[in-house]
């Protein structure tokens, strides 16, 4: 009798694995969650630069790294382009210095069509 008893009841072992495989799968469904969220505001930012003609992610590989950023602040804050590439850009966004400009100032190219 005393060996059944001993078999039905789980170790402690067990109980601190379980306790540790539901942590750590919460932290997993919170991190994916966050994820998500992220990914939801980053195309709302792409969205509203599109509809604004602000056609930067056409012109830096990512637009939330540090030289876009800056590049979306000085708009928020009305700041002159040229000033805030020159004074704190990186030396690649320098040599694209007047295509980005381009980009953000929504200038449109005329396409023209095959037919």
């Amino acid at each position: 009798m005393a060996c059944t008893r001993i078999q039905s009841r789980p170790s402690q072992t067990i109980i601190h694995a379980r306790k540790e495989n539901w942590e750590l799968r919460s932290l997993t469904r919170l991190r994916v969650s966050l994820l998500e969220t992220q990914t939801a505001f980053k195309k709302r930012v792409y969205k509203i630069l599109q509809i604004c003609n602000i056609r930067l992610a056409s012109k830096l590989s990512n637009i939330f790294g540090n030289d876009g950023q800056m590049l979306l602040n000085a708009l928020m804050n009305g700041e002159s382009i040229d000033e805030v590439i020159d004074k704190y850009g990186s030396k690649r966004l320098k040599a694209k210095k007047e295509e980005v400009k381009a980009s953000i100032l929504g200038t449109l190219e005329r396409r023209t069509s095959s037919s």
